[in-house]
Formats: structure tokens, C-alpha cells, sequence
């Protein structure tokens, strides 16, 4: 698609919500790159680049959910910034634990 037939955020949510893959592709091609460096800053790659799939995934399958009133682009960076959060604490609770049964031994 040229620029000037380019979907809009807005109208892309729409498709997405009706079943339209090629609306998740065109979301993916706009707005992938960005969701893998925010999460390439916090996560491994292997981590990051299946929290990227797995906001994707929420997207097709609850679209209305998932984006906010902000628009796609906060709304998708916002949820691959939460689930890197929660990856990184998962990791911190199992070093603790794997610290603590070491000590204990």
C-alpha cells in the first residue's frame, strides 16, 4: 500500500477486530521494529522478540482490549513494556530463590 492508502491506527484496530490478517500485517510492518527495541533494551533477544509475538497475539485476539483511548502505538508499546517488567521480576524471583536454597544448603 502507498502512503495515501495507508490504513490509519484507528482503522487497523477496526479490520484487526473483524478478523482481517492482512490489518495485523500491516500493523506488524508499522509498528514491529519499535516494540523489539524497547524490548531488546530490557529482555534477552530470544525473551523480547516472544513478548513482541505475544502483544501481537492480544492484539488479534482482543483488540478493543488492548488499545487504549492513546491509540495503537502507546497502547502496544505500553503492553510490551509491562510484560518485559514481569519478565524481569520472574527472573529476579527465581535468581532470589535459586540464591536462597544455595545458602541454605
Amino acid at each position: 500500500m502507498t502512503d495515501e492508502g495507508a490504513r490509519s491506527d484507528a482503522q487497523l484496530v477496526t479490520a484487526i477486530a473483524r478478523g482481517d490478517g492482512s490489518a495485523l500485517a500491516e500493523t506488524y510492518t508499522r509498528h514491529a521494529a519499535v516494540l523489539h527495541c524497547l524490548a531488546r533494551q530490557l529482555c534477552a533477544t530470544d525473551v523480547a522478540d516472544g513478548i513482541v509475538a505475544d502483544v501481537f497475539l492480544l492484539l488479534w485476539r482482543q483488540p478493543e482490549t488492548l488499545v487504549s483511548s492513546g491509540g495503537l502505538r502507546p497502547s502496544l508499546t505500553m503492553h510490551t513494556h509491562s510484560r518485559c517488567v514481569d519478565q524481569l521480576r520472574r527472573d529476579s524471583s527465581r535468581s532470589e530463590m535459586v540464591a536462597g536454597h544455595d545458602g541454605a544448603g
